[in-house]
């Protein structure tokens, strides 16, 4: 690097240095330079990244909503927190936490229906969970837990929207009375 294109010192530094020239002569800075060790390259950051359980989550309710109308990622992220709580844990003891704001939601659910594009295992686990849901529910205002890492705890808090959702999603099938008597099936065998 030349001295022009090193990035500016603060004031701080510049202190720092003078007091070191007034101590030390030049050839010994140099030498106290060259014996430090050459600094860690950066580690990533934050916590990791969740699996993408969520995504896969957030690509299915916008699926199942865009099949009673259909409705932009946008306007779907500014709605979905008034219908449903949707809350992560990484591990077990359960500490939960819910997208920041608007913006991570919508985030989140652009990387959900792009990763449906590549792989819709995730994305059909999180429709029949919500099937499951629908058809075996003793109270619509119950939510239920996606066992994980991460675990995902969905509340509704308009269940009348989220079942109308998912029974748009339902009759477009046209098999809503074979999709019923499966999930019954599957209720009985948990039972």
């Amino acid at each position: 690097m030349t001295p022009r294109s090193l990035p500016p010192l603060s004031s701080r530094d510049r202190k720092t240095l003078v007091r070191l020239r007034r101590r030390y002569s030049r050839a010994a800075i140099l030498n106290l330079l060259d014996s430090v060790p050459e600094p860690e390259p950066h580690k990533p950051r934050g916590a990791p990244r969740l699996s993408p359980s969520r995504q896969g989550l957030l690509a299915a309710l916008y699926i199942f909503r865009c099949c009673k109308e259909p409705m932009s990622v946008s306007a779907f992220a500014r709605r979905l927190p008034q219908v449903v709580e949707i809350k992560s844990s990484r591990k077990a003891p359960l500490v939960y936490t819910q997208p920041r704001s608007i913006a991570a939601l919508e985030a989140d659910l652009r990387r959900g229906l792009r990763m449906v594009l590549a792989d819709d295992a995730v994305l059909h686990r999180m429709m029949e969970g919500l099937l499951w849901w629908r058809f075996n529910k003793v109270n619509p205002r119950w939510g239920f837990i996606i066992s994980g890492p991460p675990y995902l705890a969905i509340t509704p808090k308009r269940p009348a929207e989220l079942l109308s959702w998912i029974d748009a999603a339902v009759k477009l099938t046209g098999n809503e009375e074979s999709i019923k008597r499966r999930f019954a099936r599957e209720w009985d065998k948990l039972v």
